[in-house]
């Protein structure tokens, strides 16, 4: 029975139990809540809980898991619709922003530390350096997944005056490799000189664990500094003689796409021509689609063509789509035509959406009527279909969503392709489906989500208000965490009043993870910068930590 219960978790709010120890934090005492936020569905353990409940994933669903966000725009009106811009450009503070930094303010003081380091991510989210007093106390947190939260918080808000501090985890040789690992994501964040050079002395300690190493490689991206790329280029190809280390190559190579441009363009295609590691040749797939560069077509067509390993394809055929380069389309259409292998033909197809070509529109309708062809390979048809907004098949999706016969994933990502397409005259039909769709929870949430990309906001708000109050648990905890990624102002009294009178932890949890979306003034969240357009393949604790957090 608490098998079931786990599993029903896992599913419903990608909360990650990963034995004795939790997703986001490693310690796993007994005494202490499990760990996680509500949203994320990354993990090994979240996939064998679908691989249960009867739905196994296509690999191109854990990269669409990661990259999503780019596609999915529901519109979250808070706290656009209550900023106020003044004339000297400054911008005043509503009451609901005040309510909200009083809370965040309150629950860094919270006696339950998994409250003070989800407010601590929550705040990160935000961006706002007025936090930062508030936030360095906890830097000396006994807790030590606190003084974590607290230090990558610090980063996102880009407070410089703790440098020095976050600098001092960073380089101690006797600290955990998870701090170690956040304190290098912290100064990345910072995108500040002084941030720069500590992240190269530590790179340059040949005494550095690796680990450690290889989260300075990757903060390096998130500098933005064009002046980065020799620097991680000599990493990707080391001089001879120097010894290689092949997952800090990955992440230079990762690291320079983030850096973009040209010249990190012709370095990474210069790289691909000797490299034979796996890890670093998907590596340097994903990095050449984020500089876009049409002249990595070539490099990109062979790894697609001759590269042995399927996930190496399906990242070079994504990336294929993000240069937009000439023929493109040709080479796509290969991939989603691939017999050998449902993985890249899965990864060919939604790179069809990725590069925003109607012309497969027709290819994706076959696809949907193919009867030998396996749900994942159904779902990512219906997912690109809605990426390429096609409106001739809104009445395919509809079918698929309205059917009871079908599986509940493939409903779902009908539900959200139709989202996606964004035409007004389906709303009332998902409407019906979100009003009886209380008994299959993943179609409940994604009904949500949809109408909000719809623009149905205010009549989606109210129904979660009234299912809260008379909804079983699980309906609750949804409720909660969709509410912070599509609520407006009143969502924030709402949330509020409920977390006030909320005594259960891990509700609790929820409650301060989803006031954290709500404030965050992003489309996209801050820690995407790190957790997006990565090789996740590559097992690596301090990062793995961080894609844990939704």
């Amino acid at each position: 029975m608490k098998k079931a219960i786990a599993v029903s978790l896992q599913l419903v709010l990608g909360i990650l139990l990963c034995g004795d120890s939790y997703a986001w934090c490693p310690s796993g005492a007994g005494n202490k809540l499990v760990r996680g936020l509500p949203g994320y569905a990354e993990s090994p353990s979240a996939q064998q809980a679908e691989v249960q409940s009867g739905s196994a994933k296509g690999l191109w669903e854990t990269w669409w898991d990661a990259n999503k966000d780019r596609y999915l725009d529901c519109k979250k009106p808070f706290p656009r619709e209550v900023l106020e811009v003044k004339a000297d450009g400054s911008a005043t503070e509503s009451t609901e922003m005040g309510v909200l930094k009083n809370l965040f303010e309150q629950a860094l003081k919270d006696g339950d530390f998994n409250i003070r380091l989800a407010a601590a991510i929550a705040i990160g989210r935000t961006g706002d350096n007025s936090y930062a007093p508030g936030l360095r106390a906890n830097l000396a947190d006994p807790e030590r997944e606190v003084s974590d939260s607290t230090m990558l918080a610090l980063g996102m808000i880009k407070d410089l005056d703790s440098i020095q501090k976050i600098s001092a985890k960073l380089i101690d040789a006797r600290g955990h490799e998870v701090t170690r690992g956040f304190a290098a994501y912290a100064l990345g964040y910072m995108k500040d000189d002084k941030a720069v050079e500590i992240l190269k002395k530590t790179i340059e300690t040949g005494s550095e664990d690796p680990q450690t190493m290889w989260a300075c490689t990757i903060s390096l991206g998130l500098m933005g500094n064009q002046s980065l790329v020799p620097y991680a280029g000599n990493i990707l190809i080391p001089k001879q003689n120097k010894k290689e280390d092949s997952t800090q190559k990955a992440y230079a190579a990762l690291a320079l796409g983030r850096l973009g441009g040209e010249d990190a363009a012709k370095l990474l295609i210069k790289a691909a021509e000797k490299e034979k590691d796996i890890e670093v040749l998907r590596a340097i797939a994903i990095a050449l689609g984020m500089t876009e560069s049409p002249e990595a077509k070539a490099t990109l067509v062979n790894m697609i063509t001759k590269g042995k390993d399927d996930l190496e394809k399906g990242f070079a055929v994504i990336a294929l789509a993000q240069t937009k380069a000439d023929g493109a389309y040709e080479e796509i259409l290969e991939c989603a035509n691939y017999k050998k292998s449902d993985d890249v033909k899965g990864f060919g197809i939604i790179a069809f959406g990725v590069l925003g070509d109607s012309r497969a529109v027709p290819e994706l309708r076959k696809v949907l009527a193919d009867k030998r062809a396996s749900e994942p390979v159904k779902s990512a048809a219906l997912t690109a279909l809605g990426m390429l907004k096609a409106k001739e098949a809104i009445k395919d999706l509809l079918d698929i969503a309205k059917s009871v016969k079908e599986s509940e994933t493939k409903r779902a990502y009908s539900v959200i392709a139709l989202g996606m397409i964004g035409d007004e005259i389906v709303a009332p039909e998902i409407d019906g489906l979100f009003k009886d769709s209380g008994k299959t929870l993943n179609l409940y949430r994604d009904c949500c989500y949809a109408l909000s990309m719809l623009g149905r906001h205010k009549e989606v708000l109210g129904k979660m208000y009234e299912d809260y109050e008379k909804g079983s648990a699980d309906i609750k905890q949804i409720v909660v965490n969709v509410l912070g990624r599509i609520g407006d102002k009143g969502t924030v009294a709402f949330l509020k009043n409920k977390y006030e009178k909320e005594t259960n932890k891990t509700m609790r949890l929820f409650f301060v993870s989803s006031f954290g979306y709500l404030a965050d003034p992003n489309r996209i969240t801050t820690l995407r910068e790190l957790t997006a357009d990565n090789n996740y393949k590559i097992t690596f604790l301090s990062i793995d930590h961080v894609r844990q957090i939704p």
